[in-house]
């Protein structure tokens, strides 16, 4: 990794530290080396610290850049397909969705 990318991981991490003990710091990566596309993930060791930074640094302004910042919502995994539903339902629902539109 180049300095700079350690310098402005460091620098995120040394203002978002305020809010209590960072596990991870991630900033998406250019195709330029030395680059980050503007955007990254901080992942705090607890739900409070997350929440207080949220509150605080949205729409701080660092260095001139007003930073957006906000909670992170991965959706749920599916760990199974959901069943196929029979003709006959199907065609039953169908048939009663035509019939609450007419």
């Amino acid at each position: 990794k180049q300095w700079y990318q350690r310098r402005v991981r460091a620098d995120i991490r040394s203002v978002f530290e305020a809010f209590g003990p960072i596990h991870a710091v991630h900033l998406s990566q250019d195709v330029m080396p030395g680059k980050h596309q503007g955007y990254g993930f901080i992942e705090y060791e607890n739900l409070d610290s997350a929440n207080d930074a949220v509150a605080a640094m949205n729409l701080f302004d660092l260095g001139g850049q007003f930073l957006r910042v906000g909670r992170a919502i991965t959706p749920p995994q599916q760990t199974t397909q959901p069943e196929p539903v029979p003709p006959e339902i199907a065609a039953a629902a169908a048939a009663a969705a035509a019939a609450s539109r007419a």
